[in-house]
């Protein structure tokens, strides 16, 4: 699970474990980013890069929606 902000100096180790897991066979895999503080537009373009290389795998990857974007009650 990403922490504090997805940005250009921590998209690598996200990139590298998704990767890690579609290497490992995983045919599903869910990205928890609800402990994320901010997401700068480095880590929105991993993650549709992450989308389109699990789809060639033919990986469902989801991502759980950051704290912002959580609907208020």
């Amino acid at each position: 699970m990403p922490r504090g902000c997805l940005d250009g100096s921590t998209a690598g180790a996200l990139e590298q474990e998704i990767l890690r897991l579609c290497d490992a066979g995983f045919s599903s895999i869910a990205i928890d980013l609800r402990a994320l503080q901010f997401t700068e537009p480095a880590g929105g373009r991993l993650l549709r890069h992450l989308g389109e290389l699990a789809g060639r795998r033919d990986v469902t990857l989801a991502a759980a929606p950051d704290r912002r974007s959580a609907p208020s009650r």
